[in-house]
């Protein structure tokens, strides 16, 4: 066992003069060498449970982040605040920046990496030539979630760890049930991990979920409203990047000012300065996908507004955790109409490939190679580019492909039945998994007479760390008023436009360069 003075190191190396609850014995299991899973509610302060023990461990830590808005954001934190031995390996590097670290010696204390790129025989060899203490997976709920389904290099992070000599693993996340922690455990072959689950409970946040809405012009009007009344900063969520970009706009036509659209169809440079300038208070109000906040270091955020439904609670609760990580009161506010549940059952039904793309697939795959003993990269670009199949789809198929070859050896003709049955099922289990999910998220909406805290907090086997809370949800009875601004203490500023931000910087840049 390690025996220091914590606090004294605290001190010393982040300028902090107590830990936040559950930190500190976290912090003292990683340095024991334990396998650690922790759940930290958002804004409980997850980063310093990896950067802490960093200090102190000889070697290096390697964290796996599953967004690049999220690891950028956090290199930068760490970098700001004057850690210069850190670096990101992710495809926001070139071609040129990714062969020149391969040729160079890893000597970074901390390492951010994508799931994606562990994937790659070169970035194993080379993360196996240096020493890793601790092998961190940020947001691990993930790996249940996500890996599932569109992300599956999320199911392959235990077998990675063990290419890695099988480091201590430290799973971090804020919003997990009973079931996702077993797939967090299962999937990452902790070891006996020491648990530490704390509460979801964000005191200082009021849910308030309004449906009386005829029509959706009237839901339309309502945002509007919400945007032009009350304290900002705030982030009012979307399903689709087209709905998005269309309220964004809608909102500008209509007044309000400091408003930009983010969505992962925007290229890297625009979703790097839009984050940048909402941090820095010269964008007041996001209208984005969940492409948006996860790891968003910005401690005011007011207000978080559910413009369509995510599909499931933990997506939820991640989501409304962005609010309020200063303390101060803030409010989650899910405006809802009937026909919004179509929207999430659309987008579950589509998630996964269809029995008749898995048939197609597989049949095709046998039929062109008799026998597949590897998949390979000819295959992936047959299948999307040439025969039109979704790329998560692909995805999907081809690491249980994989997953079937490693055990039997083989894909030909002889066998191909019971993979291609297998994945039916699966699909279908699936689909019930999601369809549950999605009841339980609307069984919280359309609710009123429970408390909707409570609801939450009984969803995720957790407890209130108040016992009376006054600012609670609609249900309770909660004022508005208490979240409108003030508009006589506001100061008027020149309106922001990152767009013609975006354009000085690339003159300036392209001046430099002559």
């Amino acid at each position: 066992m390690i025996v220091l003075n914590l606090n004294d190191i605290l001190k010393t190396k982040l300028g902090f003069d107590s830990f936040r609850d559950g930190q500190k014995e976290i912090i003292q299991d990683v340095l024991d060498g334990h396998d650690v899973l922790a759940l930290l509610a958002t804004g409980g302060g997850k980063t310093l449970c990896y950067q802490l023990p960093g200090y102190i461990l000889q070697g290096s830590v390697l964290i796996v982040s599953p967004l690049l808005s999220l690891m950028e954001d956090q290199v930068q934190q760490m970098k700001a605040f004057g850690e210069k031995r850190v670096v990101a390996i992710n495809s926001f590097l070139s071609y040129q920046e990714k062969e020149r670290m391969l040729k160079q010696s890893l000597s970074a204390k901390f390492i951010f990496i994508s799931p994606e790129m562990l994937q790659s025989k070169k970035w194993i060899k080379k993360l196996s030539e240096i020493q890793i203490d601790l092998f961190v997976v940020d947001e691990a709920h993930c790996v249940s979630q996500w890996g599932h389904d569109f992300r599956t290099d999320y199911l392959k992070l235990g077998e990675v760890r063990q290419q890695l000599k099988s480091p201590p693993c430290l799973a971090l996340t804020a919003t997990a049930t009973k079931e996702v922690l077993r797939d967090m455990k299962e999937i990452l072959q902790l070891q006996k991990p020491k648990e530490h689950i704390h509460s979801v409970d964000r005191a200082n946040i009021a849910f308030k979920v309004e449906r009386d809405f005829y029509h959706a012009e009237e839901k339309r009007q309502r945002l509007l409203y919400l945007c032009n009344e009350l304290k900002t900063p705030g982030i009012i969520y979307f399903s689709s990047r087209a709905k998005a970009e269309e309220m964004a706009q809608f909102l500008q036509e209509n007044g309000v000012e400091r408003v930009e659209f983010y969505h992962a169809g925007l290229s890297t440079s625009e979703r790097v300065l839009i984050q940048q300038q909402f941090i820095l208070n010269k964008i007041n109000i996001i209208c984005c996908t969940s492409a948006f906040g996860m790891g968003i270091n910005k401690e005011n955020i007011r207000f978080i507004i559910h413009y369509q439904l995510p599909t499931l609670l933990e997506s939820y609760v991640q989501e409304v955790g962005r609010a309020g990580r200063d303390g101060e009161r803030s409010i989650a506010i899910l405006l809802h109409t009937e026909d919004d549940d179509y929207l999430p059952q659309f987008i579950i039904e589509n998630e996964l490939p269809s029995k008749q793309v898995i048939t197609f697939i597989l049949q095709r795959l046998v039929s062109e190679y008799k026998t597949v003993t590897q998949k390979s990269s000819e295959m992936e670009q047959y299948f999307v580019e040439e025969c039109g199949i979704e790329e998560v789809h692909w995805r999907f198929v081809s690491y249980h492909i994989e997953k079937y070859i490693a055990l039997n050896g083989v894909l030909s003709s002889n066998n191909v039945g019971i993979l291609e049955e297998h994945l039916h099922d699966k699909v279908e289990k699936r689909m019930v998994w999601k369809q549950k999910k999605l009841q339980h998220l609307q069984r919280w909406i359309y609710s009123s007479s429970n408390c909707r805290r409570k609801q939450l907090l009984h969803y995720f086997s957790s407890e209130s760390i108040l016992d009376n809370n006054d600012y609670c949800c609609d249900i309770c009875g909660i004022s508005l008023e208490t979240y409108i601004r003030k508009k006589d203490m506001e100061i008027e500023e020149e309106p922001f436009s990152w767009r013609n931000q975006l354009k000085k910087l690339l003159v300036q840049d392209g001046q430099s360069e002559k």
